[in-house]
């Protein structure tokens, strides 16, 4: 029985055993630097992570080890107690071995470095956002831990609506395809690791269900342009990913399947180019399957998820898959290089626009800018407009005022026609400042950011009311005039 004894305080205790603990390093080796022995102490309890102020500050660890089990010659006690302690000054994780007589026991404690108590920075997080009804919304919200990014991926983002609990998250939380029931006022608390905590901006989700522009298209004549750039004669598509998510685009550039649909003098081959506003390209295809394991590479399942047509394997027509920032974009098509005259081919291309993902925030500021002709050689830019009200739109069709922006063949004097899927035109215009409108058209398009036209330009613009369903504008030069128009199309309150 020299082993045992009972306390004053009714504790039973080994009096002859013996413990260590070892400081684990990260491959779960034992540190040859630190080997402690430990001496008996009184107190506390397991002690599992201790906080550890720096590097300079002692901390002491405790462990009390317990072993159950019948012990007759005690008749009452059924529990053996053992209390050590030890002194450390660095963090880590601490492998201690308790022994007996009987055996030993090892556990391991973890020595964390608290830090001063700093609550976390929010850097950013979404503004107001408006939705449609059915589509995909993102609340993000980015925040650091000040003085140690190591703790950044820790903090946890805490969310309600309208006050009432929601959940955790690590940075965003997804609303599926929001409904009526889904909107109001989102706020967020963002928690550290220690308990600080900081709270966001309120951000209020409106569901809208008015209708919106979701794609574009523009058909036109291509020129020659350069071996790798297209020149003025090149067709062209500029949109904005308006932010502050990112959007996933399927965009196409077609030429040897228009032949398919009636189209004369197609381009034999193509090459797309996606452009930032900075000037960088950001995608680059020439041939939508001859590289499959590019990054950007097309698949056929990609046309079918957004309703657009097949491309026969083989063509030469381009495609590419791309999710990009938030920012200006303009997308370029001319025709492959033709070593006969050491220049891009030419004919009539296609390029076209989808929105590839269901995200709430809209692609905005569609246009084209585009070689004009007689005939065939049209400019042909397609817009989809999908919701269940009608949308007010401005559609422009600029000319003799891209002078004023270095475009040295522009078309003097462009004729503007809207039509709908049925072919009819249920709008027109040949000069903007001519209509009983034209101040309507001019406020209309300073609300929306665009350029201002000069009074008395020959530019075409229109306001006009649309259902929902899928339209054409047709550019052509007025007395058979041939130059380069600016297509744009703008969505109004």
């Amino acid at each position: 029985m020299r082993d045992i004894k009972v306390q004053p305080d009714g504790r039973i205790v080994i009096v002859n055993g013996s413990s260590r603990i070892r400081r684990l390093l990260a491959n779960g080796a034992s540190d040859p630097s630190f080997i402690s022995r430990g001496n008996a102490g009184s107190g506390g309890g397991p002690q599992a992570p201790v906080p550890y102020a720096g590097a300079e500050t002692p901390v002491t660890l405790t462990v009390s080890v317990r072993r159950s089990g019948p012990l007759w010659l005690l008749r009452n006690w059924n529990m053996i107690d053992l209390t050590h302690s030890w002194t450390v000054t660095e963090t880590g994780t601490y492998a201690v071995t308790m022994v007996n007589a009987r055996g030993e026991a090892t556990g391991s404690i973890y020595v964390n470095e608290s830090r001063a108590a700093l609550p976390p920075v929010i850097t950013s997080q979404s503004p107001a956002i408006t939705s449609q009804s059915g589509r995909d919304v993102v609340l993000q919200v980015k925040a650091v831990a000040p003085g140690d990014p190591r703790y950044d991926p820790a903090l946890i983002s805490e969310w309600r609506l309208n006050g009432e609990w929601l959940g955790y998250s690590y940075g965003e939380w997804i609303l599926p395809s929001i409904a009526a029931n889904m909107a109001g006022t989102y706020t967020v608390l963002i928690r550290d690791r220690f308990g600080n905590a900081t709270p966001g901006a309120p951000i209020v989700v409106t569901v809208d269900d008015t209708s919106r522009l979701i794609n574009l298209s523009a058909r036109a004549w291509v020129g020659p342009g350069y071996q790798n750039s297209p020149g003025e004669q090149g067709l062209f598509a500029g949109f904005v990913i308006p932010g502050p998510l990112n959007r996933r685009v399927l965009i196409r550039g077609l030429g040897p399947t228009l032949s398919r649909f009636g189209v004369g003098s197609p381009l034999a081959g193509t090459q797309l180019a996606v452009v930032a506003g900075d000037g960088r390209t950001v995608a680059f295809n020439a041939g939508w399957d001859a590289f499959p394991f590019s990054p950007v590479a097309a698949k056929p399942e990609d046309f079918l998820a957004v309703v657009a047509f097949a491309l026969e394997p083989g063509s030469k027509d381009s495609a590419v898959v791309i999710e990009l920032a938030p920012g200006a974009y303009t997308a370029s098509l001319i025709g492959t290089y033709d070593s006969s005259n050491r220049k891009p081919g030419v004919g009539v291309g296609l390029i076209e626009l989808y929105e590839y993902d269901n995200r709430s925030d809209r692609l905005s500021n569609l246009s084209a800018r585009v070689m004009v002709g007689e005939g065939g050689e049209a400019a042909i830019p397609g817009i989809a407009v999908r919701g269940p009200v009608p949308k007010r739109l401005l559609v422009r069709a600029v000319g003799p005022s891209l002078a004023g922006f270095g475009v040295t063949a522009p078309l003097a004097n462009p004729r503007l026609e809207l039509r709908n899927e049925s072919g009819q035109v249920i709008a027109e215009n040949d000069d903007w400042g001519l209509q009983p409108d034209s101040a309507a058209v001019r406020q209309a398009a300073a609300s929306v950011g665009a350029f201002a036209l000069p009074e008395g330009s020959r530019d075409a613009a229109r306001l006009v009311t649309v259902t929902p369903g899928n339209y054409t504008v047709l550019v052509v030069g007025a007395a058979g005039a041939a130059g380069i128009a600016l297509v744009e199309v703008y969505e109004l309150p």
